[in-house]
């Protein structure tokens, strides 16, 4: 199920997401929009689903494009993104290609 929550509730599904390993401030959530699936809820589609949903949101109210960040730690969702017609805008080199951080881009039509 996929819903529109609050803050805190996001705030707590985002605190159990093992990948996200740079947990943030509620405050500093509240200037993002982040988003992940549980690991018992993948495989199922979860996050494809969540991309759309965001993709909605954004649309209806009023932003032009969707930007997203990953790394290559997480290739299930850099194979996401491509396929959902995100371009990739910047890619940053820090010295592991673990670490390397790719900037994508979706054009809102």
């Amino acid at each position: 199920m996929i819903r529109i929550g609050n803050i805190e509730e996001a705030w707590q599904v985002l605190e159990a997401i093992p990948e996200f390993d740079q947990r943030r401030s509620l405050a500093q959530l509240q200037e993002r929009l982040p988003a992940g699936a549980l690991p018992a809820h993948r495989k199922a589609g979860m996050a494809q689903r969540v991309l759309e949903g965001q993709e909605a949101w954004a649309s209806a109210h009023g932003f032009a494009a969707v930007t997203v960040k990953s790394t290559n730690r997480y290739p299930a969702m850099l194979r996401l993104l491509i396929r959902n017609g995100y371009q990739i805008r910047v890619f940053e080199h820090f010295g592991d290609p673990t670490r390397e951080r790719v900037h994508f881009i979706k054009p809102l039509f």
